[in-house]
């Protein structure tokens, strides 16, 4: 894994996620990975991008896994990797 994606996996783990009480709640589902809430849409962009990379990469856990956005329960984007293209 190179260092950018890890310095980004690690700042993503380590950020304080969301406030349940907030207005805009943005999930980031990796699968095979988990869930990562935010309140914030840039955090939760920038979650979501890695998470695509990662899931085109063929290293990482999250490697040919499927990576969705949520925006209060509703999908505002979808990443779904080509089943042929990792391995």
């Amino acid at each position: 894994m190179n260092k950018y994606l890890y310095s980004a996996i690690t700042y993503l783990i380590n950020y304080p996620k969301t406030n349940h009480m907030a207005k805009n709640k943005y999930t980031v589902v990796v699968g095979n990975v988990g869930t990562m809430e935010y309140t914030n849409k840039k955090l939760a962009l920038k979650c979501y991008n890695t998470y695509v990379a990662l899931s085109n990469s063929d290293a990482t856990r999250a490697a040919g896994e499927p990576v969705t956005l949520f925006k209060e329960g509703e999908i505002i984007a979808e990443h779904t990797p080509d089943p042929h293209g990792l391995f």
